[in-house]
């Protein structure tokens, strides 16, 4: 028996007479780890996360997280499951400092002091924040605001963690640290993810990666299948990376026989 942590049935969302997603509806298994939703710019991904994190309410449609219906009875049970980082969460921390921020939510939820320092130790050690305990919220850059959103996240232990494009703001170095701290979360507390992103640099080396064009899925595959649709890609608006493209090419003459990612690797590579 498949075993389900979301599944999306049916899902319409507009925006006044405008028709974001249509009969939208897919499943992601427990196993999967990180799912990626990419969507071009301005077609509606912060109100597909909303949706699905129960903030807003879709036309028609179900989504179920851990075979819980999210529905007005099972609200508060849904959320208690789930966590949720918007793309103005940058914006949005309710303390001045970053251990206070940590220990929020846990004290909302009325854990115990010992149980809270258990907790913040397991996630610091995961999240790599170690050196941000000490500071003042107002005096961390984006990576560092990044990853502090990525603790404050998993501190009740969510089964799953919906993240709209918060990696737009990031260059590509914060962009690789933070998937690794989202892969090192998955692995150490089995925790799914599943983000929306415009960027094509943002899927790399993903299992899963459902193309959303039109408010329709229009690819659901790995990344290293995905990237081979570039025609498609292109045409949907999607910039494909210079390197990824340059592989591609090279590859057709066979003088490079996978997708590299700089071009170090490739050089390394024309010159054995």
């Amino acid at each position: 028996m498949d075993d389900y942590i979301l599944e999306v049935n049916n899902l319409t969302i507009k925006n006044k007479s405008t028709i974001l997603f249509d009969d939208l509806s897919f499943k992601v298994q427990r196993n999967e780890g990180v799912v990626a939703l990419l969507c071009s710019n301005s077609v509606g991904k912060t109100t597909l996360i909303k949706t699905l994190a129960g903030i807003l309410i879709p036309d028609s449609g179900k989504i179920s997280v851990n075979n819980l219906l999210l529905s007005k009875k099972n609200f508060k049970k849904y959320i208690r499951n789930i966590s949720t980082i918007l793309e103005d969460s940058y914006n949005y921390f309710l303390c001045d400092t970053v251990i206070e921020e940590l220990e929020y939510p846990l004290i909302n939820l009325k854990y115990k002091k010992d149980e809270i320092e258990e907790v913040i130790d397991r996630v610091i050690n995961i999240t790599k924040i170690n050196g941000l305990l000490s500071k003042m919220i107002s005096e961390l850059n984006n990576l560092e605001k990044v990853k502090l959103l990525l603790a404050t996240s998993i501190v009740h232990e969510p089964s799953l963690i919906f993240i709209d494009d918060i990696f737009r703001f990031l260059n590509q170095k914060e962009k690789r640290i933070i998937h690794n701290i989202i892969k090192s979360i998955n692995y150490e507390m089995g925790i799914t993810f599943i983000y929306t992103t415009s960027d094509i640099n943002d899927i790399i080396n993903l299992d899963r990666v459902i193309v959303l064009n039109k408010g329709k899925i229009i690819l659901d595959d790995t990344y290293y299948n995905i990237i081979y649709k570039d025609n498609e890609l292109t045409k949907m608006g999607f910039e494909i990376p210079i390197m990824i493209d340059l592989s591609r090419k090279l590859e057709f003459y066979n003088l490079v026989d996978k997708i590299y990612y700089n071009m170090d690797e490739v050089i390394n590579r024309l010159w054995k």
